[in-house]
């Protein structure tokens, strides 16, 4: 079985083929996925039925893992005396990204994807950030290797779609700046750079950073010093 948790839930059997599971379903099966380690059943009821008292918790949980067994897939959930967990035959996408250093073979447009998108549960937040510091630092390097390997045009590409999502990502500006250039677009790198400047200091109250303004003072050194760094 394999879970797909990057983008929108999904699960799938040992053949790829798409398994229907109820949404109470699926939100046990992510959290087991977001823990491998396994979680006591008091605290898996108590993180999916915040709102109930622990024997109404406890029930919703065996009707979710008897609906779960009518499902075509086989041992889903390990249930131990005392701790819940994902079978180790379980394959969850987070896992192999993350065990390939996230960049390496994945898809960008996997890599642009939040983590079980549509969810709002409090116990998505801290893996929905972490996994977005480690998706932006992989998105970084992809797009730095578009850069080194000569292939501008896709570097451009990138680096907008991410300074859509984080326009105050200095690191991939950076990179944007320098694959406008190589294509002999200075105006549109002092653009960028300068659009940055208006937002830092309307967002944040902040200047660009000393390198931000050593490689604006490059570039405006051609257009005719147009960028207000001040």
């Amino acid at each position: 079985m394999r879970l797909q948790l990057v983008g929108r839930f999904a699960a799938f059997d040992d053949g790829d083929e798409p398994i229907t599971v109820t949404p109470t379903g699926a939100r046990l099966l992510a959290l087991l996925a977001l823990h491998r380690h396994g979680l006591t059943r008091g605290c898996v009821g108590g993180m999916l039925w915040p709102e109930k008292n622990e024997e109404r918790a406890t029930a919703n949980l065996r009707s979710a893992l008897w609906r779960l067994k009518t499902t075509r897939s086989i041992a889903i959930v390990d249930r131990e005396p005392a701790v819940m967990c994902l079978s180790p035959e379980v394959r969850v996408d987070l896992d192999e990204i993350c065990r390939g250093h996230a960049g390496d073979g994945v898809a960008v447009d996997r890599l642009l994807c939040d983590l079980l998108i549509g969810w709002d549960d409090p116990w998505v937040w801290p893996f929905r950030l972490r996994w977005r510091q480690t998706r932006l630092h992989a998105v970084d390097d992809r797009c730095r290797e578009f850069v080194e390997g000569h292939a501008y045009d896709d570097a451009v590409l990138l680096a907008r779609r991410v300074l859509a999502e984080e326009p105050l990502r200095e690191s991939m500006l950076r990179l944007l700046v320098r694959a406008e250039m190589e294509r002999q677009q200075t105006a549109s790198a002092v653009h960028a750079i300068d659009d940055y400047r208006v937002r830092l200091q309307r967002e944040l109250g902040a200047q660009v950073s000393p390198r931000m303004v050593e490689l604006a003072s490059a570039l405006t050194d051609d257009i005719d010093g147009t960028l207000r760094i001040a």
